[in-house]
């Protein structure tokens, strides 16, 4: 999911700021898992991970559900496959993981975009050590996100761009925790770009927190620094997630 709305901002920086359409956002994306579970574990988990996902009535006026053009991954190491996207009929990547719900990819009026997704497990334990290994995952992968960023970039303007009318900086950091649910983490990749002599500043922040056995977020991309709606956007998510949560009853 990384790699796809990196893709996502890349192909906007190609044209200046346009937004970035993604044919197989049109609908939920799905992923099923192979645990074992009854049907009616089954029908709860996939009730709740939708629950907890964005609809554009989450969001403040002037958010349209968007799809059209299709996406290319980063490239990453083996190391980092843990960003690479996952198809609707992947079966499960993570321990205990009962099922994933993923929104389309919503735009707001100044070209923001905005995606959530969530995910059950089948026990609280379970939820806890995937959201510690997604913490450490960013922690080790960061900078290789930035810099695959960087070369998709160069890849996707070269053609039409000289290189001595590009530069390009791109940077990984840890953002202040939102607060968000019982644990939760906040992350920004951004790109700053000089295209013939046209200055542009891409943010794309990443938010992920944990309530019970579902772990979810957002990614929102912006032209802005600080974006209000950026931080309104969380908190409902994380209110989101943490009903959701309390919908499935105890482990």
């Amino acid at each position: 999911m990384v790699t796809r709305l990196v893709c996502c901002f890349v192909l906007g920086i190609a044209v200046l700021g346009s937004s970035c359409k993604t044919a197989s956002d049109a609908t939920e994306r799905v992923r099923t898992s192979p645990v074992a579970t009854t049907a009616a574990d089954s029908g709860r988990a996939d009730a709740a991970a939708s629950a907890a996902l964005l609809t554009v009535h989450d969001l403040a006026g002037g958010w349209v559900e968007d799809s059209e053009q299709e996406t290319d991954e980063l490239e990453l190491s083996e190391e980092c496959d843990v960003f690479r996207d996952s198809d609707a009929d992947e079966t499960d990547r993570y321990p205990g993981e009962l099922a994933y719900r993923e929104s389309p990819v919503f735009v707001g009026e100044d070209d923001q975009q905005i995606v959530s997704f969530a995910a059950v497990f089948d026990s609280t334990a379970a939820a806890v050590m995937v959201f510690s290994d997604t913490k450490a995952a960013f922690a080790r992968c960061g900078e290789a996100l930035a810099d695959a960023t960087r070369q998709a970039i160069i890849d996707e303007v070269g053609d039409r761009v000289r290189p001595e009318e590009l530069n390009i900086a791109t940077n990984f950091t840890e953002l202040p925790s939102p607060s968000l649910g019982e644990e939760s983490l906040a992350y920004r990749l951004h790109a700053a770009l000089v295209v013939r002599s046209i200055s542009l500043d891409y943010f794309i922040d990443i938010i992920i927190a944990r309530a019970g056995r579902i772990s979810g977020g957002l990614y929102y991309v912006t032209l802005q620094k600080d974006d209000p709606q950026r931080d309104v956007s969380g908190r409902r998510a994380g209110d989101k997630l943490t009903a959701a949560d309390r919908s499935l009853g105890a482990d």
